[in-house]
């Protein structure tokens, strides 16, 4: 409005100057129209101008967006760069743990090899000494059988009507039963389980024995697998939070319930949670009054207790229809799929998760998992009062589900 209005009195000026000039209507109306035209050809200036301004405007401002696009681009490699660093970070101080957890568990087989070694010489020893007993026993019968062919060729007997007792043979001899059994006793433990299974190679020896596999914790009992030579490390009662995941059973050196050693229904914590190196684990799940499925799967480690106590997450790649293979008609969400020891949301606490097992959510992401399937579990949010089985809801592929098992965790 400002440039029309000084148009406007510039042309009312150069037609007042036009008319006082030139007296005439022809003069006046020719003067007229010059300033029409020079007015005009001011406002093309003027508009050109204008233009070429609006033109440097666009132009530093098609500048300034291409300068933020490139900024934006250089921020997004650099937080590329950071995760891909943090990435290589991670590994490497996982697989330096494992290397660590590798090295402690060839520490502790060298061990055990040798503590088998000392238990292979005891029984050397009591082999020499049945052997000697034996012979012991075959002199006395050949001075007997002497004795005996004197007195026919005599006819004659001894006094008191019994051969005399061989003069080399001590007293309280040894029989076969009286011989060191290792495992029968808290004063001659076995190393492991696996030993128990090589000596015996068979279930019908399944049952108790005592076991010593680190030297610096004192024996202990356990219920050993006579045939393949697991160990039992913890019962789980599903219907108990005995062993929820928030539990300190999880994170101390605490045994639990002792006396319930046995392959049965009775929640117990064996020392085996810390003091046994294993190269394998076996899992298995019971439902009421039905029979224990199992599975088994490669893991090294110099105890259970050194994969949960810290609470950091661990993963394993079993995968999901095997987990699925503990509970016939089990239910899971679609989506995360996270497995291994400590699964969990690492976004929210109240989330689905597992000590050892399986959590799934239904959103793409491993936020908000609203399902489990495993040992030592959670979800405060739905409180399914469901410590080791199966729990889902939010859209499972198989219904919502809160099935409650014995869980069994064994380790060879």
């Amino acid at each position: 409005m400002s440039h029309c209005r000084h148009f406007y009195l510039l042309f009312v000026a150069l037609l007042v100057g036009a008319v006082s000039q030139h007296g005439t209507k022809a003069d006046s109306e020719a003067c007229f129209v010059e300033s029409l035209r020079k007015m005009v050809a001011e406002l093309n200036v003027t508009t050109q101008e204008k233009k070429a301004e609006v033109a440097g405007l666009k132009n530093e401002v098609k500048n300034e967006r291409e300068k933020r696009i490139k900024l934006e681009e250089e921020n997004a490699k650099l937080r590329n760069k950071l995760q891909t660093n943090n990435v290589r970070l991670n590994d490497t101080s996982i697989s330096l743990t494992q290397q660590v957890q590798d090295a402690k568990c060839q520490l502790q087989t060298r061990n055990r090899q040798i503590r088998s070694l000392q238990n292979v010489s005891l029984q050397l020893q009591a082999h020499v000494t049945q052997l000697q007993q034996s012979n012991c026993v075959l002199n006395r019968t050949a001075e007997s059988l002497t004795e005996a062919v004197a007195y026919l060729g005599r006819n004659e007997t001894h006094e008191g009507g019994a051969f005399p007792p061989c003069s080399n043979c001590t007293e309280g001899m040894m029989t076969s039963n009286d011989s060191v059994v290792l495992g029968n006793s808290s004063s001659s433990p076995e190393s492991t389980c696996k030993e128990i299974a090589l000596r015996y190679n068979s279930s019908s020896h399944n049952g108790k024995y005592w076991i010593k596999p680190s030297s610096d914790d004192p024996p202990f009992q356990v219920y050993c697998d006579a045939n393949e030579g697991w160990s039992l490390i913890m019962k789980i009662d599903g219907k108990q939070q005995t062993f929820d995941y928030d539990s300190d059973l999880w994170s101390n050196k605490n045994t639990f319930q002792l006396n319930n050693t046995d392959l049965d229904d009775k929640e117990t914590k064996l020392a085996s949670y810390w003091t046994l190196p294993f190269t394998e684990l076996r899992l298995g799940m019971k439902k009421v009054n039905g029979t224990i499925r199992w599975i088994t799967f490669s893991y090294s480690a110099s105890s259970l207790h050194s994969l949960i106590a810290d609470g950091q997450y661990r993963s394993t790649s079993i995968g999901k229809t095997t987990w699925r293979s503990l509970l016939p008609n089990s239910s899971l969400q679609t989506d995360c799929n996270r497995e291994g020891f400590n699964a969990r949301s690492f976004n929210l606490e109240n989330a689905a998760k597992a000590r050892l097992g399986l959590i799934a959510n239904n959103d793409g992401g491993c936020a908000s998992p609203d399902s489990f399937l495993g040992f030592g579990t959670q979800i405060r949010t739905k409180s399914p009062n469901n410590s080791a089985g199966n729990y889902a809801c939010c859209s499972p592929d198989n219904g919502d589900v809160n099935i409650k098992t014995i869980g069994y965790i064994m380790a060879r």
